[in-house]
């Protein structure tokens, strides 16, 4: 029993990646895409975007100690606005937690999913030829509570700033845990973060970086199982968490890049 339900908390406790200080030191994989993408001089950013963003936390969980968790979001991102002044915005397309423990999975319903906003910010930093810095500040996110009634994190399911995020009938956002004997269990949660991307153009049509979660907090306001209603102390790994963003089509959308359009070489390092 226990295991299971220090699974719960560190698998349930990252459902959002809360969208560095620091450059990403690419990989091989990422080197040849970057090797490949050389020679670009087209240094206009506006267009079409996949983004992959991974966000590491450790939690203090019971018996098993510090455990590692990575949320990996996707997103379509379309640039536009002039060159200098250019606008991000973004579109969830898909979201996995995946944990260092393996006997117990965490699943994102499809309810959870839709129901993820996109952003707007500016596209800070030079222009998008190797060697240049990029920024991207998404600025603070709600999820699962109104922060106009409640500033904090709400911690209970009846305190009146909690909503229900995907309109399912419960209490924040509804997410699966799966864990051995006690089966599909529903942990109901709420978030409050601000992440920030920096990082450095590889060439006109590649971006690498660490995302820099500057605030963070969360907490599991109940459960199906009540075993699971427990919050550990979780913290975010800034310098553990990257992001990568890589032209596309234009007008691509989600369903392309479920098809694998703009999918990263080195899955382990960046998720899709």
């Amino acid at each position: 029993m226990y295991n299971a339900r220090c699974v719960s908390m560190v698998s349930f406790l990252t459902v959002l990646a809360p969208f560095s200080a620091g450059l990403l030191v690419p990989t091989d994989a990422v080197a040849q895409e970057v090797d490949s993408a050389a020679g670009q001089v087209d240094a206009d950013p506006r267009g079409t975007w996949r983004l992959d963003l991974t966000v590491v936390t450790h939690a203090k969980v019971p018996v098993l100690g510090t455990t590692t968790a990575k949320a990996r979001t996707t997103f379509v991102v379309q640039i536009d606005g002039e060159p200098g002044a250019a606008m991000v915005k973004t579109d969830p397309c898909r979201l996995r937690i995946l944990s260092d423990r393996s006997f117990a999975t965490t699943r994102i319903p499809p309810a959870f999913e839709a129901a993820l906003k996109g952003k707007q910010a500016a596209l800070e930093g030079g222009p998008p030829v190797a060697g240049s810095p990029v920024r991207i500040d998404l600025r603070p996110q709600h999820m699962g509570y109104n922060p106009s009634i409640r500033s904090s994190v709400p911690e209970e399911a009846d305190d009146p700033a909690v909503i229900d995020f995907e309109r399912d009938g419960n209490p924040g956002g509804t997410i699966i845990l799966d864990a051995p004997i006690f089966g599909e269990t529903e942990i109901y949660v709420v978030q409050r973060a601000h992440s920030i991307l920096e990082g450095e153009w590889k060439s006109a049509d590649l971006a690498l970086g660490r995302a820099t979660i500057r605030d963070y907090a969360q907490r599991n306001v109940g459960a199906s199982n009540r075993l699971f209603a427990t919050n550990p102390d979780i913290k975010p790994d800034s310098t553990a968490s990257t992001w990568r963003m890589v032209r596309i089509d234009e007008g691509a959308t989600c369903a392309d890049l479920a098809r694998g359009a703009g999918a990263p070489s080195d899955d382990r390092e960046y998720g899709s």
